[in-house]
């Protein structure tokens, strides 16, 4: 029910919901779900703009998956721990929860969340100066999530709006910009998360 009222925006209920279920996790021990309660509660927090509050809870999330050897769960909440780096502008933390979170999610073939990662990823991309990479990146989760039949949200269609202008305003011009869209669709998932592994070992390496 959480989860519910979280697609709907009706924060209240949510996380009165999401606390309940929290508590009745701890109390009964079950890990799982109270590594995915708190999860929860920290993407509510962090699109509701509350960082600290986010970090609070991924941080309690993450330390319940370490604890009981959830591998999968450990990679969800790295990924929204990078988009809070990013947030952030913590770039170097962002590359490498993202990375790591990229990794985990082409290892497991968990698709759904590898296109979601990369385009955080191609964000991440843009702002560290590659631009190219950033466009076809962003090109090819694109194509993916289309594929898949994904509707974005209102508020996450805005957003891709202003992302998309700005990897529009990125490049030297509208052909530059239209050449690596282009390969960005012709790409592939997993030839995009190739390139973006690349891209984030060359800034490493870098840094």
């Amino acid at each position: 029910l959480g989860q519910f009222h979280t697609r709907l925006d009706d924060e209240a209920s949510a996380r009165q919901h999401l606390q309940a279920g929290l508590d009745l996790a701890r109390q009964i021990k079950h890990q799982q779900v109270e590594a995915e309660c708190e999860l929860v509660l920290g993407q509510l927090a962090f699109t509701k703009d509350r960082p600290e509050v986010a970090a609070r809870h991924f941080a309690r999330s993450l330390g319940v998956c370490k604890a009981s050897g959830d591998s999968h769960g450990e990679a969800s909440v790295q990924w929204w721990q990078g988009k809070l780096a990013l947030q952030a502008g913590e770039l170097d933390a962002a590359r490498e929860e993202l990375g790591a979170a990229l990794q985990a999610f082409v290892a497991s073939e968990r698709r759904m969340e590898t296109l979601l990662c990369l385009r955080d990823l191609s964000r991440l991309i843009l702002q560290m100066g590659a631009a190219e990479s950033a466009v076809i990146v962003a090109s090819a989760a694109v194509a993916g999530l289309a594929l898949m039949g994904v509707p974005p949200t209102e508020a996450a269609d805005r957003r891709w709006q202003a992302e998309l202008q700005a990897l529009r305003t990125s490049t030297p011009d509208t052909a530059s910009f239209q050449r690596a869209w282009d390969a960005g669709q012709e790409a592939g998932i997993e030839a995009a998360a190739r390139r973006a592994l690349a891209v984030l070992a060359e800034m490493e390496t870098a840094a």
